[in-house]
């Protein structure tokens, strides 16, 4: 398969997605027409692309950090596919970033809104808007009308229109990857287009090269996981920070037990847990990773006789459902211990599971943990993570801090040092 074939398929989904406009439940649920016709704003913008919620909010905060790093940055345009995300990150910026958790009393070591890179944001000049489809006509009418100077996308976002696309506008390779994973792609696919790379793992790394290695030639590095990149800019080791007194909030004993970004397929798999949990009278608190699904996991719930509320109500002996996105870190705020989703059905990927761990909170994973398998696996040799291998397992709590704060170390260094790469890359692309 080459470049050709994959541009007549982009052609045909293209003409498919022009005829599903007409159909209303396919409008509302992923609003086609303005992803084939826009709006869009006008440029010039550095572009930056996410698929969904984790990836667009460390989006946001790089973008925080390249406006205070890079001198004449221009304005910075993040897109999703999910019309669910561009609301909330719009949200986000109306209110003047990500916050952090909500306290009972002000702690007077932090700022006072928001994490510091996003703080210090100039949230004016970062827009949002729903990613254009990979159809070369759309994206030929939305690099015209952006007017981009380059593109920075999240994870595995390696779109092919998106980067042949970018090579035929700026003249040059103009894509950058940050916080990279890599299983596959398009056979056939141009990779020359990008620039720069920086991948979670040395596995992701050995994959993408091995696949790429006919077109790509760019910068890689092994760089870590992004979505960390405020708290190791804010936690360098040269810089020595003396620890002030806690709040009398943060000296609140922590009662919650937390399952994050949880599939609905996940659900068979945690039924002993949950039983056994709500029968010990814990709290316990489920974020879904789709809100969709928040229906679903009601139903399954009563069906089974556990009893159910909703976030922020909580307690003993009962399920407490989230009902919207960003409430992530208050919980955790106040978690004994976290469950992360995608690692308890085969067919899904672990989702963020350093969030947890850079919070102090003992953290569990499940059997599958696709996309992170050797970060995973140091971890749960060295025992800063427990694996659940099966449903009927009885789960202990890491104990080994020490291992987590040398795996955080490690992935601090790797992150400062891919994010100094990044932004020569940007730098060289504004000359």
């Amino acid at each position: 398969m080459d470049m050709n074939f994959i541009n007549l398929g982009r052609m045909f989904l293209g003409l498919l997605a022009e005829l599903a406009c007409c159909v209303r439940p396919l409008d509302r649920k992923y609003r086609l027409p303005k992803r084939l016709r826009g709006p869009w704003p006008k440029g010039p913008f550095l572009w930056m692309h996410g698929a969904s919620m984790g990836e667009c909010k460390m989006l946001l905060n790089l973008a925080a950090v390249l406006q205070n790093d890079v001198p004449d940055l221009p304005k910075i345009l993040i897109t999703s596919q999910k019309p669910e995300v561009v609301r909330h990150l719009r949200d986000s910026l109306a209110q003047g970033g990500v916050a952090e958790p909500a306290r009972d009393k002000p702690d007077e070591s932090r700022p006072a809104c928001g994490q510091p890179e996003i703080a210090g944001a100039n949230c004016d000049k970062i827009e949002v808007a729903l990613a254009p489809a990979d159809v070369p006509w759309v994206l030929r009418c939305f690099l015209r009308r952006i007017k981009p100077v380059g593109l920075i996308l999240g994870e595995n976002e390696l779109w092919p229109g998106y980067l042949s696309g970018m090579q035929s506008y700026t003249r040059s390779a103009s894509v950058a990857l940050v916080s990279g994973r890599f299983r596959k792609a398009v056979p056939g696919m141009d990779f020359s287009g990008l620039g720069f790379a920086a991948m979670q793992t040395s596995a992701d790394q050995s994959r993408f090269l091995k696949f790429a290695a006919g077109s790509f030639r760019g910068i890689i590095s092994v760089g870590g996981n992004w979505k960390l990149l405020p708290w190791a800019r804010r936690n360098q080791p040269e810089i020595s920070v003396e620890k002030s007194a806690p709040s009398r909030v943060e000296l609140r004993a922590k009662d919650l037990t937390s399952f994050i970004s949880l599939h609905i397929e996940e659900l068979p798999f945690l039924q002993q847990t949950f039983s056994s949990l709500v029968a010990q009278k814990k709290s316990l608190v489920i974020a879904p990773r789709r809100l969709e699904e928040v229906p679903r996991f009601i139903a399954a719930f009563r069906s089974r006789d556990l009893p159910v509320v909703q976030w922020p109500a909580t307690a003993p002996g009962h399920i407490s459902l989230v009902y919207t996105f960003g409430k992530v870190p208050e919980i955790l705020f106040r978690s004994e211990a976290a469950y992360v989703g995608g690692s308890f059905h085969k067919s899904l990927g672990i989702h963020d599971f350093w969030e947890p761990l850079q919070r102090g909170v003992p953290t569990i994973v499940g059997p599958f943990c696709r996309g992170a398998e050797s970060a995973v696996q140091v971890l749960i040799e060295q025992g800063g993570l427990v694996r659940l291998q099966n449903p009927n397992q009885l789960v202990g709590v890491p104990a080994d801090k020490a291992c987590v704060a040398s795996a955080l170390s490690q992935e601090r260094e790797k992150i400062l040092n891919s994010y100094t790469q990044l932004k020569k890359f940007v730098e060289e692309l504004l000359k």
